[in-house]
């Protein structure tokens, strides 16, 4: 069910369209139909938005499945392959500068990719906006969350220490009072049974972890779906995206009885 906590904060905030998709998500259903002309069986309707708390973590679990396919994919290629998470941050902003310090941390990150350090050794990478609010200070901060796959030679020939990524981070975001950086290897928990791509999926849930409504005011949260609006705030680079786009390619469409029977035929 959605956070009742966001929709009144969402109501005090007037913005009474967002609070009304997030009311009806998951209840409207919406039919479809095959090619053929013939009814499918129809399925719900969900407002797909940030700040509502189950689409949030379905879109999270979704999307933790396909990093663990695509980590999957490219160790066949790639053995030896190593799988870094990582956490790049700027200083709070105000909420005047939201939107464009968001912008500055996707295309910061994906320059820092490019350059020769570390463009030769990335094999994919993806990145998930976080946002939050401190109320004492009424300042926003937005942060990146990161997944880096990088060749088995990272280690041997390549490894940048956090200073050394620090630096490339002030460089990319002509921002040197940015201070706080972590990327570290994640590596195999065996005492819980748990792989390196189970590991990396359960950053990716924890990175994409619906926002805590108890920390937001009515006007804060009405200023974070202006300034996410029509902005990708979780998106892949290199191998993980043309893996992801070969796995929707190879993914078997909805189709009827009918047309199964025909290609049976």
């Amino acid at each position: 069910e959605v956070d009742p906590v966001v929709l009144g904060l969402l109501r005090q905030a007037k913005v009474f369209h967002v609070a009304a998709r997030l009311r009806q998500c998951g209840i409207r259903e919406q039919k479809r139909r095959c090619r053929c002309g013939a009814d499918l069986e129809a399925v719900r309707r969900y407002c797909r938005q940030y700040i509502c708390t189950p689409c949030q973590r379905r879109k999270a679990y979704r999307i933790s499945i396909e990093v663990s396919e695509a980590l999957r994919e490219l160790r066949k290629s790639n053995p030896g392959m190593k799988v870094f998470r990582g956490t790049f941050t700027l200083p709070s902003c105000s909420e005047e500068n939201l939107r464009g310090q968001i912008e500055k941390l996707n295309k910061a990150f994906t320059k820092m990719l490019r350059r020769a350090a570390l463009k030769s050794y990335v094999l994919g990478a993806g990145r998930f906006i976080e946002i939050t609010f401190n109320r004492e200070t009424g300042m926003f901060n937005p942060h990146l969350n990161v997944l880096v796959a990088v060749r088995a030679t990272y280690m041997s020939k390549g490894y940048l220490s956090g200073t050394a990524l620090l630096e490339m981070w002030q460089r990319a975001t002509h921002c040197p009072r940015a201070s706080q950086i972590t990327f570290k290897i994640i590596k195999a928990d065996l005492k819980k049974s748990l792989s390196v791509d189970d590991n990396a999926a359960g950053w990716v849930r924890y990175s994409m972890k619906p926002i805590e409504a108890e920390k937001w005011t009515p006007e804060s949260l009405g200023i974070l779906h202006k300034a996410i609006r029509n902005r990708r705030l979780c998106e892949f680079l290199g191998g993980f995206k043309l893996t992801r786009r070969q796995q929707k390619q190879n993914k078997a469409r909805c189709v009827c009885e009918h047309c199964l029977q025909q290609k049976a035929v």
